[in-house]
């Protein structure tokens, strides 16, 4: 059982706080953009699957940009993004083949590492 101090608690909290602050920051377009290149160049995104999850990843950036600059506490954000994230999930699911969708789900478990990490590919 790992135990967390008041210091390295609030040490998360804050680190929290900065990265909504961040996202709050970058336009729901750009970010967008950027899933766009990257899940179409690392997933092989065909002509047909293109414009729906180009419609996907606006629609997840806005709630994203929507939920960051909510004057919400970082609890209440952090469930809320993990509920952005399910849905946009199902999206993909429902746009990716399962072979894509396997890429997806190794991408998104390699960015969790790095950011463990402390290393980020911010767009």
């Amino acid at each position: 059982m790992r135990v967390i101090t008041a210091p390295a608690r609030m040490e998360r909290r804050e680190k929290a706080e900065n990265a909504f602050a961040r996202l709050a920051e970058v336009p729901p377009e750009r970010l967008a953009a950027f899933l766009d290149a990257r899940l179409g160049e690392k997933l092989s995104v065909n002509a047909e699957q293109a414009p729906r999850l180009a419609a996907a990843n606006l629609a997840h950036a806005k709630r994203l940009h929507e939920l960051a600059a909510a004057d919400d506490g970082v609890r209440a954000k952090a469930r809320a993004l993990r509920q952005a994230n399910d849905l946009h999930e199902a999206d993909l699911r429902a746009i990716l083949t399962p072979e894509q969708f396997a890429r997806y789900q190794e991408m998104k478990a390699q960015l969790r590492e790095a950011l463990e990490a402390g290393a980020t590919d911010r767009p």
